[in-house]
């Protein structure tokens, strides 16, 4: 009996201890989303500068109030541009209203041209405020300067001589009346239709006036118009189900990757003082790309525009002469397989006689100086094993440039917006914000000064002021955010792994629950965006990052990680490194992520994973938990699972597109067809689907069809696959109103149903059903 009884003990030792079993934290859920309204703190600085002096106000909102900051930099001058409580009683006295202390959060200061006052509007009431003597007046809008505003959806000219205006896909013009113009309107075209419209905005209601499509030029009344012809090109069709009386179709022109007709984009010019009409002939590749770059007619009669070929991999900068018509290449660009769009860039200084391009050919993005008039090579501006990125300001007297570079300083993020000073005739490159975050600057309209702000995601906002060569010379406010860490907000982590080569560095960002336990184990998601145009991985201090703060609350580790092809900071290596293969490029990096970070740290159960994102990224949830069984649980909303039916430009640049060559007997000059290298979907891996997947897709969404969503969980079915799906009637590709909350609801307690094993949500649900 002593024997039989040891060897129960014996056994019961030996059984493994099962994890505490814990459930979804759907009340810090609410706490978290109530701290967050609480919590109406400002968390960084905009510097609006005064009449183009140094001199600048900014705002600043903490648990304490509003205040209004004027800063001198010339004289280290840093105060309160006025006192609130003195303001708000000399309003009441003038108005006789009351006015509580919030009435001037989000006021625009106008100052006069002295800078010595300054007119703010409340409650349709016009104040003027004295600097020197601190007293408030109302204005009585004399002296003022006679403006010429447009009506809404009209277009003024530049010497506000005519209105242009677009009304049933036509152009419009009438004189301006206060300029002493003849005001009749005049029909300036009538050739205009649904698909060839001269609309800015074609696809909403043409009997209403709307903007035109195009520009005004400087060069004598001239209206350049950019538009398309797309009658031709396929439609889409969704379905308005909550129309009243009856559901009603909602169709729309849309080209797919392969279509023969995609649409032609192309330039006319219209004089609205003769109503002549030009159309400029600038095709030089079948169904090519044209968009306009720069208007320079008020000094040389020419504006400059791009044309670009359909595989996106050749463009041209040209010139267009408005008085002679003729067109002259500046400059031609070949990158293959594809441009970078993102940052891509053109700056034309002294007008347009040098051309600053921004260009891949070595690999990394740097920046050329072109003769704008002879198109040759100056120099190159920027050059290394790094990249620049967006140019902040020109400064042509002193021949440098400011801008933003990534990776040139060692021991730096490599996706930290660090500011540099760029000589235009040297090779001076001057770092100026050199603390290791993520810097925006304001360049004063000097050049003498650089107002910084830069943060990371664990760190809030610093403002300061710097001279140009980037030394610091004063402090602006800090947030405050005692009272959210008082409540248990806590900062997110930014960490770095290895891409699943074993060598690149990937860089991410965890978050964890306010009541975080480093005993328990917790489920890990990843919030993803495969890019391939940009990871959307924070760098800056947020509040919160999309959905992944909040779902964090429940339960979960959450994190957003980068990976190769997923953006073009990281050079052209990294970046092209998913052409072609849209849909399973991210995959193995992610898994890899989660894995190294499992090992990292204890508390992470890698056996729990879950992934969710939203269009591409809903792609990309689908496909994972469709490729192997890592992923136990999926959300994908709004994803392009069938990119066969995705927009033309998107998949033709990203994932490939070539010219064939055919007979054509009738017209032996259009031989010239394109097709699409192959192209993934996820419809073609549905049948592997082990783990749980949610669905989503808004029934209005005009840029990724409800169809990809409908067709993927049709390919599930044939599998006999058991999955969720939520379809939502008035969403469009982004979430609306009640329907995201709800949505929200339905991914939380997706992921607490299935990583959690915690199915009590619809109780939550119908208890906080106000709030989801």
């Amino acid at each position: 009996m002593y024997k039989l009884f040891s060897l129960l003990i014996l056994s019961y030792m030996l059984i493994p201890v099962m994890a505490q079993q814990y459930k979804a934290n759907w009340a810090q859920v609410e706490k978290f989303e109530n701290i967050l309204k609480e919590f109406r703190n400002d968390v960084s600085v905009f510097p609006r500068f005064i009449n183009e002096t140094d001199v600048f106000w900014y705002k600043m909102r903490t648990s304490e109030g509003v205040t209004y900051y004027l800063v001198d930099p010339s004289k280290k001058l840093h105060t309160e541009l006025f006192n609130m409580e003195n303001m708000l009683i000399q309003m009441a006295e003038l108005t006789h209203k009351a006015y509580t202390s919030t009435a001037l959060e989000y006021i625009n200061l106008n100052f006069s041209k002295d800078g010595k006052s300054f007119m703010f509007s409340q409650d349709g009431t016009d104040f003027i405020y004295n600097l020197a003597t601190r007293k408030l007046s109302k204005d009585k809008k004399e002296n003022k300067e006679k403006e010429y505003l447009a009506p809404s959806g009209h277009m003024i000219s530049p010497d506000s001589n005519y209105y242009i205006y677009a009304y049933k896909h036509n152009l419009y013009c009438y004189g301006n009346k206060a300029k002493g113009m003849d005001t009749t309107i005049v029909q300036l075209t009538i050739d205009g239709e649904r698909g060839y419209s001269y609309s800015k905005y074609p696809n909403e209601n043409p009997d209403e006036e709307s903007y035109p499509a195009g520009r005004w030029l400087k060069y004598s009344n001239t209206f350049l118009i950019e538009m398309s012809d797309k009658r031709k090109t396929g439609k889409m069709y969704i379905v308005d189900m909550l129309n009243q009386p009856r559901p009603k179709i909602v169709d729309y022109q849309y080209s797919c990757p392969g279509d023969e007709e995609i649409g032609k984009y192309f330039f006319k010019l219209i004089d609205v003082k003769t109503k002549e009409i030009t159309d400029i002939k600038a095709e030089k590749w079948k169904d090519q790309y044209v968009d306009f770059a720069y208007d320079n007619t008020e000094f040389s009669s020419e504006f400059f525009f791009y044309r670009t070929k359909r595989s996106w991999d050749e463009k041209d900068l040209c010139a267009y002469n408005v008085k002679t018509g003729d067109i002259r290449v500046v400059y031609n660009e070949v990158d293959k397989p594809y441009f970078d769009y993102v940052i891509a860039q053109t700056h034309f200084l002294n007008h347009a006689d040098e051309i600053l391009f921004r260009s891949e050919r070595t690999g990394f993005g740097h920046f050329y100086l072109y003769d704008g008039k002879t198109g040759k090579l100056k120099r190159a501006v920027t050059e290394g094993n790094f990249l620049t990125g967006q140019v902040i300001k020109v400064d042509t007297v002193r021949r440098e440039v400011y801008l933003y570079a990534y990776g040139r300083e060692k021991n730096v993020d490599p996706y930290y917006y660090m500011a540099y000073r760029v000589s235009l005739d040297k090779s001076e490159m001057k770092l100026l914000t050199p603390e290791n975050a993520n810097h925006k600057i304001f360049v004063s309209p000097s050049s003498k000064y650089i107002i910084d702000t830069y943060s990371r995601v664990d760190m809030p906002f610093k403002g300061v002021v710097r001279n140009r060569n980037g030394k610091e010379i004063m402090k602006l406010k800090d947030p405050d955010l005692k009272p959210l860490l008082d409540q248990g907000w806590r900062y997110p982590e930014r960490f770095t792994v290895k891409a699943a080569d074993g060598i690149t560095d990937l860089y991410g960002v965890l978050w964890k629950p306010m009541d975080f336990d480093t005993t328990r184990k917790y489920p890990i998601i990843s919030e993803v965006y495969p890019g391939p145009q940009f990871e959307y991985v924070p760098t800056s201090f947020e509040l919160e990052s999309n959905k992944a703060t909040r779902l964090a609350q429940l339960g979960f580790i959450v994190i957003q990680v980068g990976h190769r092809g997923g953006t073009p900071l990281r050079g052209k290596a990294y970046h092209r490194y998913g052409y072609g293969k849209l849909r399973d490029y991210p995959l193995a990096d992610d898994q890899a992520a989660i894995k190294e970070l499992a090992r990292r740290y204890s508390f992470i159960d890698v056996t729990k994973a879950g992934m969710f994102g939203h269009s591409g990224g809903g792609f990309m949830s689908a496909a994972a938990i469709c490729s192997s069984n890592f992923y136990k649980a999926a959300v994908a909303t709004a994803g392009n699972h069938d990119n066969r039916i995705y927009n033309t430009g998107w998949i033709e640049m990203n994932n490939g597109v070539r010219e064939k060559i055919v007979k054509n007997e009738k017209n032996p000059a259009d031989t010239i067809r394109f097709e699409t290298l192959p192209i993934q979907t996820n419809i073609d891996i549905a049948k592997n689907c082990r783990g749980h997947l949610l669905l989503v897709t808004g029934m209005m969404d005009d840029n990724v069809h409800p169809a990809h969503t409908f067709r993927m969980a049709r390919a599930l079915m044939d599998a006999g696959i058991n999955f969720d799906m939520l379809a939502l009637p008035a969403s469009t590709h982004g979430l609306v109103g009640t329907e995201e909350d709800y949505f929200l609801f339905k991914m939380r307690n997706h992921f607490a149903k299935y990583l959690l094993g915690d199915f009590s949500g619809e109780e939550f649900m119908n208890f906080q059903r106000s709030s989801y």
